[in-house]
């Protein structure tokens, strides 16, 4: 590695997203864990859970290949415009995730 300071960012941001991946592996675990108990409520948590983890990996993805595509391969574009993309669908794919979730958790349970 290098002490570039993209290489530093890099790293940091990593850092700064195991925590997130530590909770979204863990509600996979719990889903599995309580699948024949509420497998409906199981099934969209787990679908959710999935959907951020690989979600993620994607946005890092598509991070590393901006300056490829943005330079190399369509040098008229403006990169913000990759970076615009990558977070409208972010915000689709957590939406996505989120209503899951709340679907998970409000619906289909008997009186309490």
């Amino acid at each position: 590695m290098t002490d570039s300071p993209t290489a530093i960012l890099s790293l940091f941001t990593t850092i700064g997203l195991l925590p997130l991946v530590v909770v979204w592996l863990l509600g996979c675990a719990l889903a599995a864990r309580y699948w024949r108990a509420q497998p409906r409520a199981a099934g969209l948590c787990l679908a959710s859970m999935l959907i951020l983890l690989v979600w993620q990996g994607m946005t890092i993805a598509l991070h590393a290949l901006i300056p490829i595509l943005a330079f190399d391969i369509w040098p008229d574009a403006e990169p913000m415009y990759f970076y615009a993309a990558i977070n409208l669908l972010g915000s689709l794919a957590h939406t996505l995730a989120f209503g899951l979730l709340i679907w998970a958790v409000f619906t289909g349970r008997e009186g309490v």
